[in-house]
């Protein structure tokens, strides 16, 4: 912050109270007061924030809110809203970082699907990928 850095705060809203109070200032007025400290400590410039919050997947492209207790910064910051990313997008960003892994990407994506939030239980595939899971592990 005061070398003027990005700073990514994930899931935002499942900090607790007390961190999620101190980001107040630092979005309404770019300063931070900390404990011990005896100045307000100023943000440089180029100091930017962001920060993520879980979302659980809907029925229809829709989301709701995992846990929220960043709810009084929600009216400082801008959200954007950005979906999951595409199997075949999966696939290339795998490939593309981490080519050794290119012949079990399918693999992995089978195993990620499966614990991603994506996945219901009434789905018949995916549901059959779980339980072959649940029972051998793999």
């Amino acid at each position: 912050m005061i070398e003027g850095h990005w700073l990514l705060l994930e899931d935002i809203d499942c900090a607790p109270m007390d961190v999620v109070s101190l980001l107040v200032p630092v979005l309404q007025s770019r300063t931070i007061v900390l404990p011990g400290h005896a100045h307000p400590i100023k943000a440089a410039s180029g100091f930017q924030l962001f920060a993520t919050q879980r979302l659980l997947s809907g029925f229809g492209g829709s989301y709701l809110e995992f846990r929220n207790n960043a709810e009084i910064i929600n009216k400082q910051w801008r959200k954007i809203m950005i979906d999951p990313f595409r199997k075949q997008e999966l696939e290339k960003v795998i490939a593309t970082k981490w080519p050794i892994l290119e012949p079990i990407i399918d693999r992995i994506l089978e195993v990620y699907s499966i614990f991603s939030s994506d996945v219901t239980n009434d789905h018949g595939a995916n549901n059959e990928a779980f339980n072959a899971y649940s029972r051998h592990g793999r």
